[in-house]
C-alpha cells in the first residue's frame, strides 16, 4: 500500500500507543480482525523498516516516555489475541491464535522528562498546523494517521490506534524529544543513490498542473535543512577549488542569476553551483540561470554530486561527493527539458 510518505525516506518516525509494560522491545500486533478483515489500528506496523524510529506513548500515563529504534525488518509472527475494540466480553470476542506481524526494536532512549497530553495539548495550535500542512501538500482525502485528532471542538486527544505516522514537522514542538532522536541519529548518513530531484520536481508541476498521478521518484526524501546543507557544502566547495588556483572569489547568488564571481588576471568567470545526492546526470536550472549561461560567454557549471548528509548532535551536515566541472559552461551542449509553464490564462469565455 502506497502512503503520503512511502517515497520519503527521512519521514520514518511513527509512534506506539499502547499500554504494553515492555516499552521499546518490539512492535506486535494481528495482521487482521477477529473476523479476518483488515484493521487500521494495526495498518501500519507491516510497513516499518529497520532504522525507522518509534516514539512510545503510554496510554495509562497518557505521556510519551520514550523512543527506539527498528533494528530489523517485519517479521511474520503469530500473536494469541483478542479484540479490543468492544464495551463488553461479547463483543470483544475471546482470544486465539492469529497471524501476526512482529518488528524488534532496540537502543530505546527513556526521556527524563516524558512529554505528557497536557505539554502536547498546550503546542496544539502548531500541531495542527502540520496536520493542515499535511492536508494542503497531499489532499484532504489522503490518510494521515496523525497521532492526535480533535473531537467535538474539544482540545486534541491521542489518536485510538496502535500505531500512528509521527510527521518529523512535529519534532521541533518537544526539544526533549528532539534530543533523544538526534542521539539516536547521530552519525546516521542518509544517501539514496537513485533519487532524482529532477523527477520529484517534475511530479510538483505535473500535481499543481492536476496531472499528480505518475508514480513519484525514488527516494526523494530531503527536508529543507539537508538541502541548505548541501547547498552550503557546494558552495564550500566550489571556492576552495578556485581559490586554490589563485582566482578571487566573491559570493553573489543572492542577488544574482549565478553563484560565484571568480577573477584573476582580468578575467572573470560567473559560477553556477549545484549540489545533489545523485549521480549529477541531471540539475535543475531556473528560467534566470538557462537565460545567464546563453548571455554571458565566460560562465562554468560546477556540480558536487553524490553528496552524503548526516545528521547529529549539532544538525544537519553534508560532506563529500565528486566534483565536475564545465567549463566554458555551454548549455545547449546538453540537453535541456521544460518541466512546466506559468501559463497566465486569457479572458474567460462566456460561451458554452
Amino acid at each position: 500500500m502506497a502512503f503520503y510518505w512511502s517515497d520519503d525516506h527521512y519521514e520514518n518516525v511513527y509512534m506506539e500507543i499502547t499500554d504494553r509494560d515492555d516499552l521499546g522491545v518490539n512492535l506486535f500486533a494481528p495482521l487482521t480482525a477477529s473476523k479476518g478483515t483488515e484493521t487500521g489500528s494495526y495498518l501500519l506496523v507491516p510497513e516499518v523498516r529497520m532504522g525507522d524510529l518509534v516514539i512510545h506513548y503510554l496510554s495509562s500515563a497518557r505521556a510519551i516516555q520514550a523512543v527506539s529504534v527498528a533494528t530489523g525488518d517485519p517479521e511474520d509472527d503469530q500473536i494469541y489475541w483478542g479484540s479490543h475494540g468492544g464495551t463488553t466480553t461479547s463483543a470483544r470476542g475471546d482470544p486465539f491464535w492469529r497471524q501476526a506481524v512482529r518488528v524488534p526494536l532496540g537502543k530505546t532512549v527513556w526521556l527524563d522528562n516524558p512529554i505528557d497530553l497536557e505539554a502536547i495539548r498546550h503546542q496544539e495550535a502548531a500541531i495542527l498546523t502540520v496536520r493542515d500542512e499535511l492536508r494542503r501538500v497531499h489532499g484532504s482525502g489522503v490518510p494521515l494517521y496523525f497521532p492526535w485528532v480533535t473531537y467535538k471542538g474539544q482540545s486534541i486527544r491521542t489518536f485510538q490506534t496502535y500505531l500512528a505516522k509521527f510527521p518529523r514537522g512535529l519534532l521541533n514542538l518537544f526539544p526533549d524529544l528532539t534530543t533523544a532522536i538526534a542521539s539516536l541519529e547521530k552519525g546516521q548518513i542518509w544517501t539514496v543513490a537513485t533519487s532524482d530531484e529532477v523527477e520529484a520536481l517534475e511530479d510538483a508541476v505535473a500535481t499543481a498542473a492536476g496531472r499528480g498521478n505518475r508514480p513519484r521518484g525514488q527516494g526523494f526524501m530531503l527536508d529543507q535543512q539537508a538541502k541548505v546543507a548541501i547547498e552550503v557544502h557546494a558552495m564550500d566547495e566550489a571556492t576552495a577549488f578556485y581559490e586554490a588556483d589563485g582566482w578571487t572569489v566573491e559570493d553573489v547568488h543572492g542577488n544574482s542569476p549565478y553563484d560565484l564571481v571568480c577573477t584573476k588576471d582580468g578575467v572573470e568567470l560567473r559560477v553556477e553551483v549545484k549540489g545533489t545526492t545523485t549521480d549529477g546526470a541531471k540539475v535543475i536550472l531556473t528560467a534566470n540561470e538557462v537565460k545567464h549561461a546563453r548571455t554571458f560567454q565566460q560562465v562554468v557549471l560546477f556540480v558536487v554530486s553524490a553528496v552524503s548528509v548526516t545528521r547529529g548532535e549539532d544538525g544537519v551536515t553534508a560532506s563529500g561527493g565528486d566534483i565536475s566541472v564545465y567549463s566554458p559552461w555551454i548549455i545547449d551542449a546538453g540537453t535541456l527539458s521544460p518541466i512546466g509553464y506559468r501559463y497566465e490564462v486569457p479572458p474567460a469565455s462566456t460561451g458554452a
